[in-house]
C-alpha cells in the first residue's frame, strides 16, 4: 500500500488493487502466466517470447531489443528514438 501511495496512487485505487489481487480471476491468471514461462524454460527478467511466422522466439536481457527488432522485420531506434544522441 505504501508503494502505491508513494507512487502517486490514491488510497481508493491502491485499495481497489489489493482487492484485485486477492481476487480468483487475478490468482487464476498469475497462475496460467507462471505455467507459460516455465514451459518456454524461463530463467529471468526481462524474459521476451516474440511469436514470428507461427513459432515461439525467445530473448533474455534488456540487451537484445534490437535483436528483437530485426527478428520481428522492425529496426530498433533506442529507448528514446525521438531524442537526439549526437553531442558536441
Amino acid at each position: 500500500a505504501q508503494a502505491g501511495l508513494k507512487a502517486g496512487l490514491s488510497a481508493n485505487e491502491v485499495e481497489e488493487i489489493l482487492t484485485l489481487a486477492k481476487s480468483q480471476p487475478i490468482k487464476d491468471k498469475l497462475k496460467s502466466a507462471t505455467q507459460e514461462v516455465l514451459e518456454y524454460r524461463c530463467f529471468g527478467f526481462p524474459f521476451i517470447v516474440c511469436h514470428v511466422n507461427g513459432k515461439a522466439e525467445v530473448f533474455f536481457g534488456s540487451d537484445r531489443f534490437e535483436l528483437m527488432a530485426h527478428c520481428i522485420g522492425e529496426k530498433w531506434m533506442g529507448p528514446q528514438p525521438l531524442k537526439p544522441t549526437a553531442k558536441m
